[in-house]
């Protein structure tokens, strides 16, 4: 896995998940028992470890479309965004601002997808 940190909040960090080998390995890292590899369409997975605020996204190993996983993936991003705003206190984020941060977590997300699973959006 591949991590990111928003630096707007002290350590903030989340990641694409995308198998279940890969969420036992980080588990073990962690050192934390967030149960088995999720098997729904999509989760956002939250841990606390220490002052860390972790976030992990996993989809399903169903077959999907190019358009299913890209709308999962924006779905997550808002989840993680929420996380991050609910933790700085922001209430009534500009909408360019939010725009920015679900934009960031979204392109991160996919890359990873992208890349980890060797999928090819089209």
């Amino acid at each position: 896995m591949r991590w990111h940190k928003l630096d707007i909040v002290p350590g903030f960090w989340f990641a694409f998940c995308p198998d279940a080998r890969t969420w036992t390995r980080e588990m073990k890292k962690l050192k934390v028992d967030a149960g088995p590899y999720p098997t729904t369409d999509a989760r956002c997975t939250r841990l606390s470890k220490g002052s860390d605020e972790i976030n992990i996204i996993t989809i399903g190993d169903h077959k999907r479309t190019s358009m299913s996983v890209v709308v999962l993936l924006v779905h997550e991003s808002m989840h993680i965004w929420r996380h991050c705003r609910r933790l700085i206190g922001e209430t009534d984020p500009s909408s360019e601002f939010e725009a920015y941060m679900v934009q960031t977590i979204f392109g991160a997300l996919l890359y990873d997808f992208q890349n980890m699973r060797k999928a090819v959006l089209r």
